[in-house]
């Protein structure tokens, strides 16, 4: 594993967003952090604005639409279906940060080799052997999936960066469909109260750590530097 720490909280909690203040998470990543010319320059710098007001403790409220609200819903769900599918120990972690960049990631699951009697950090390290990504689409989008037979490539950085931030060798893609009879709406959050399977079967891809993994970890290495240097600029002008 990567020089990192595990924090064994709930995603979108209040110590979440702390972990994650000022690091450039797994859902940022793009093909712009490996890119050059002045539209990549321009995007990693508004990343690298966007990382700074964190650490300064202001943050931009994310909007959620309805996709994501059905993916925040059924993540549970899915990650219990994923489980039994595979067969083996599967965990939630909120967070994991690198120690000593300003990187980190939110893995929907970490796979262990056994199922400790603790679950503690240390515990959860010594048995991961790999994670998982969950996303719980539309039809239409379940379909091409399916269909395609890759790991999509909207989620291509986002799979390879929690690999580089793991240190794992393989990162599971698990996209989960079902039907769902019963919804409990509101304007915040949906609730999924009864599913079923459906016609639409899931999707799974294991995906391994290769040359890819190496030139965005490099890559993200080197925007973590230039977050440090800026951060510095900004902590002098305070001098």
């Amino acid at each position: 594993m990567s020089p990192s720490q595990l924090h064994l909280c709930d995603q979108r909690s209040a110590e979440w967003y702390a972990a994650r203040s000022g690091r450039v998470t797994a859902s940022e990543s793009a093909p712009f952090i490996l890119n050059a010319g002045k539209v990549a320059e321009t995007a990693k710098q508004k990343l690298i604005d966007k990382k700074l007001a964190e650490w300064a403790g202001e943050f931009e409220e994310t909007f959620v639409n309805d996709a994501m609200k059905r993916g925040i819903a059924l993540e549970a769900i899915a990650r219990e279906q994923y489980a039994l599918m595979l067969g083996a120990p599967v965990v939630e972690v909120g967070f994991v940060s690198h120690l000593t960049h300003a990187l980190g990631c939110s893995p929907d699951a970490i796979v262990l080799s056994s199922l400790p009697e603790m679950l503690g950090e240390t515990d959860i390290v010594k048995a991961m052997v790999g994670g998982a990504e969950f996303k719980c689409p539309g039809g239409a989008t379940q379909i091409r999936y399916l269909r395609e037979k890759v790991l999509p490539e909207e989620y291509k950085y986002q799979v390879h960066h929690t690999m580089a931030i793991l240190g794992t060798p393989w990162h599971d893609f698990y996209s989960f469909c079902p039907k769902v009879t019963r919804w409990t709406k509101t304007r915040e959050m949906w609730v999924c109260d009864e599913w079923e399977a459906g016609k639409l079967p899931s999707f799974y891809i294991r995906v391994y750590r290769d040359a890819f993994t190496e030139e965005l970890h490099r890559g993200l290495l080197v925007l973590s530097d230039e977050i440090t240097r800026q951060r510095a600029w900004l902590e002098a002008l305070n001098a």
